[in-house]
């Protein structure tokens, strides 16, 4: 054989040789595009299955794997991805004085002192209206019910949440959840936790395990730690009202 053709054979090989890594290279990447395609439709099915949960409503008739998962997500009224979180942060402290009731997260508690304040001052459901306000984007607590109107006068904190809540409401939104610390050196308030819990979820229509208590001193620094004031602050998180 010439040294002219075992060139030329030496070349066809080679040239063999690329075309055939060419085609495993498409077909890998054909077998990437496929699985990533498979990717996106189990991400939109995802999200639409997520859509279509509404208050512990079933999905669609498909059998798979993810669409149990959104369906078991769900009915624990679970909506992340498929809706949009609004969130408020909310504060409030009133000063212990005799003579008043002590009110907190809607529940009367045996002590010697109570919150000073225009309405009945429960310092826990004025943080959590506050935040729940500020979720939505309207006016404080404050400017909706101010402490110079005779209306409010020893008002019921539980109706002006109530109240607050519808105005949300107006604007499509509704309450998820809610989470709050109180800060107080005394009384001891970790007894009344659960209760003021299923009070405030009561008022907000949840569950019970969408609304969080906890309750922490000061020790014993500042106004808090020295008994003279009780403080809250709370997060809470909205979400469209038709989720």
């Amino acid at each position: 054989m010439s040294y002219q053709k075992v060139s030329n054979h030496r070349q066809c090989r080679a040239a063999g040789s690329l075309l055939g890594q060419l085609y495993a290279q498409t077909m890998v990447q054909s077998k990437a595009c496929d699985q990533f395609g498979q990717l996106i439709g189990l991400e939109t099915q995802y999200k639409i299955g997520l859509k279509r949960q509404v208050n512990g409503l079933s999905v669609s008739n498909s059998h798979t794997e993810v669409d149990h998962d959104i369906a078991v997500w769900s009915n624990k009224g679970i909506l992340a991805m498929a809706n949009e979180y609004r969130v408020g942060l909310g504060y409030d402290i009133h000063r212990l004085v005799e003579g008043r009731k002590l009110i907190v997260g809607g529940i009367t508690i045996e002590h010697d002192k109570g919150l000073l304040g225009h309405s009945d001052a429960d310092v826990a459901l004025h943080a959590v209206t506050d935040a729940l306000l500020g979720a939505a984007g309207l006016p404080d607590i404050g400017d909706l019910f101010p402490d110079t109107d005779p209306a409010y006068e020893n008002a019921d904190s539980g109706k002006l949440l109530t109240s607050a809540l519808a105005m949300i409401a107006e604007r499509g939104l509704r309450p998820n959840n809610v989470d709050i610390i109180i800060h107080a050196e005394a009384p001891k308030l970790s007894p009344y936790k659960k209760q003021m819990a299923a009070n405030i979820a009561r008022l907000l229509e949840q569950p019970e395990d969408y609304v969080n208590v906890k309750a922490k001193t000061n020790e014993g620094l500042g106004p808090l730690g020295h008994s003279d004031a009780i403080a809250c602050s709370a997060v809470a998180t909205l979400v469209s009202a038709d989720a």
